[in-house]
């Protein structure tokens, strides 16, 4: 299966390529460090990495497209439109444990390991959390839901906001953050909308 998590005309859709097996149990409590502080292209893959597999609790892959060019060739490469590459935050390989991620989304997450830049760049960072929250549901539960799995990256967002940045829950960074995410959630398609994340079995 791939499914991925991106925007056509301010809406977020979904291709279907195969069927899956359901999943059950989680290891979501496995340690992980915060976000870097430096922002090199190695030590960034590898904490995104890390934290693929610490939310998804199982051994993932993640690729990081660097540029359109490499992020058009791997959507065309996954069947999906390569033509609206600025348009597709990021997909999984489900049952391959592939998760890969934009250009966008992965520029975000280096933003949000500086202070300054993520103040800056409220919705590039915070939208870029949550799309790394969301395929990482899709990988952990083995489900293509796009209700449940955003319901569970919108409920686990200010949580993982805390722990990769160390704000306060009240601290106005993660409200700002948590906000911006919720404000372009509402452009997604009502597949997106309505989920409950329940616990797993």
């Amino acid at each position: 299966m791939v499914s991925y998590h991106g925007r056509r005309s301010a809406v977020i859709t979904l291709l279907l390529a195969c069927v899956l097996v359901a999943l059950g149990g989680s290891a979501r409590d496995a340690a992980a460090a915060s976000a870097p502080t430096a922002v090199g292209v190695a030590q960034l893959h590898a904490w995104v990495t890390s934290e693929a597999q610490r939310l998804s609790g199982r051994q993932v892959t993640v690729t990081c497209a660097s540029d359109p060019a490499s992020w058009a060739s791997t959507l065309a490469a996954a069947g999906l439109v390569a033509s609206q590459g600025s348009e597709v935050y990021g997909f999984s390989l489900i049952a391959a444990g592939g998760m890969y991620l934009s250009p966008y989304v992965c520029d975000g997450l280096r933003l949000g390991a500086n202070p300054v830049t993520r103040a800056a760049n409220p919705l590039q960072v915070g939208w870029s959390v949550d799309v790394l929250l969301h395929e990482s549901v899709h990988l952990g539960r083995f489900t293509s839901d796009e209700a449940t799995v955003e319901a569970c990256a919108r409920a686990e967002l200010p949580v993982e906001l805390h722990r990769i940045y160390s704000l306060a829950y009240h601290a106005s960074e993660l409200s700002a953050l948590t906000l911006a995410a919720n404000s372009f959630r509402s452009t997604q398609s009502a597949s997106y909308k309505g989920g409950t994340c329940r616990p797993t079995s």
